[in-house]
């Protein structure tokens, strides 16, 4: 089982890494002031509080995707 990370959501900000299997560039946006995702925040300008949960989250993510039994270990 593969599993990708497209983006991921934190208050109402939300990181894209992937759209519609296609890998692109970060884009964040904030979600109360741009709700269609039209324009990305500009990242010098990028809230730090948002900067700092994303490695934290990105980690929550892989830890979560390791406990998940590969097909081949649940078919033993």
């Amino acid at each position: 089982m593969e599993s990708e990370l497209y983006g991921l959501k934190w208050n109402q900000f939300k990181m894209v890494f992937k759209k519609k299997k296609t890998l692109t560039d970060p884009a964040l946006h904030n979600l109360d002031t741009d709700p269609k995702e039209r324009e990305p925040i500009d990242y010098p300008y990028m809230h730090t509080s948002v900067g700092a949960h994303v490695p934290k989250l990105l980690e929550e993510f892989q830890e979560r995707v390791s406990r998940i039994p590969s097909p081949s270990r649940r078919s033993a």
